[in-house]
C-alpha cells in the first residue's frame, strides 16, 4: 500500500479529532508521565507556534511537560508541542505512514486489530464472554478461511466474518452483549475500505499468477460485493467464481 497525495505531505493540516494526552492516559490506565505505551500505538499531532496542527514523527526524545494542558517537549530538537491529540491510526491524516509498503493482511493487522479502541473493546468483550477467545485471535480474526467479505453499505463485522458472526451469535443466545467490539472492528474495516476505493490510500498486486510486475489495483475493486479478501495472503479472491485476482 503507498499513499496518495494530499496535504499532509506539506506537514500542516486542520485537525479536530483523537485525545487528550490526560483522555488517552485514562483510556489505556497508565499515568500521566508515561508517554511511550501512548506513542507506540497513536498517530501523535500536535501544534508549535500556531495553530496549525502537524505530525510529530520523532518519538524517542519526547517527554510529558504539561499533561492537562496536553503539552509534549522534543528534548532532541528542543521543539515544544501543544495542544497534542492521539489520533487512532486509521483515522489520522497521515494513515498512509502506518501501512505503507505492507502486504495487505500486515496493514489489516496494524491499523484494525491492533487499533488502540479496537483492543480496549476486545479486552472488555472477552472479559464479559470469554467464548470469543476461540475466535478472535492474533493474525485469525476471520477463523481458518480468513475472508473478508465486502459488502457497500451496512458493513457490520457479524456479515463480512462467519466465524465471528458464530460467536456473536452464540453469546446472544446467552444475552450477553460484546459491547462496542463487533460494530468498532467493522467500521474501522470500513474505513479502511473507504481509503482504499477513494485512492486516498493506494494499492498495487501481482494479477494472478503473473508475477513478473506489480501493477495497480483498481480502485472500484474495493467497493464490489463480489469480491473477498484473503487475510492469509492479501489476495483478492472473486467469492462467485473463486478466482484470484
Amino acid at each position: 500500500m503507498h499513499s496518495a497525495p494530499s496535504d499532509t505531505r506539506k506537514g500542516i493540516v486542520e485537525l479536530r479529532a483523537g485525545y487528550s494526552f490526560a483522555e488517552a492516559s485514562a483510556l489505556f490506565g497508565v499515568s500521566n508521565n508515561e508517554l511511550r505505551p501512548l506513542a507506540n500505538c497513536f498517530a501523535l499531532w500536535g501544534r508549535r507556534d500556531d495553530s496549525l496542527y502537524r505530525p510529530i514523527n520523532s518519538l524517542n526524545w519526547l517527554e510529558v511537560r504539561d499533561a492537562l494542558a496536553s503539552e509534549i517537549i522534543d528534548r532532541s530538537a528542543g521543539v515544544n508541542w501543544f495542544d497534542v491529540r492521539f489520533i487512532p491510526p486509521i483515522c489520522a491524516p497521515n494513515v498512509h505512514e502506518f501501512v505503507g509498503d505492507l502486504e495487505f493482511h500486515v496493514a489489516f493487522w496494524r491499523v484494525i486489530l491492533s487499533d488502540p479502541e479496537v483492543g480496549i473493546s476486545y479486552n472488555a468483550a472477552l472479559s464479559a464472554a470469554p467464548c470469543l477467545g476461540r475466535f478472535v485471535r492474533p493474525r485469525h480474526l476471520f477463523g481458518p478461511d480468513e475472508m473478508l467479505r465486502i459488502f457497500e453499505s451496512a458493513f457490520l463485522i457479524k456479515r463480512c466474518s462467519r466465524h465471528l458472526h458464530d460467536a456473536c451469535a452464540d453469546v446472544e443466545k446467552k444475552k450477553i452483549s460484546l459491547g462496542r467490539y463487533p460494530d468498532l472492528v467493522g467500521g474501522r474495516t470500513r474505513q479502511l475500505l473507504e481509503l482504499l476505493s477513494t485512492s486516498r490510500i493506494l494499492a498495487d498486486g501481482f494479477f494472478r499468477s503473473d508475477t513478473r510486475q506489480r501493477i495497480a489495483i483498481d480502485q472500484t475493486l474495493w467497493t464490489r460485493t463480489e469480491y473477498a479478501i484473503d487475510l492469509r495472503r492479501g489476495d483478492l479472491v472473486n467469492v462467485e467464481t473463486g478466482e484470484t485476482e
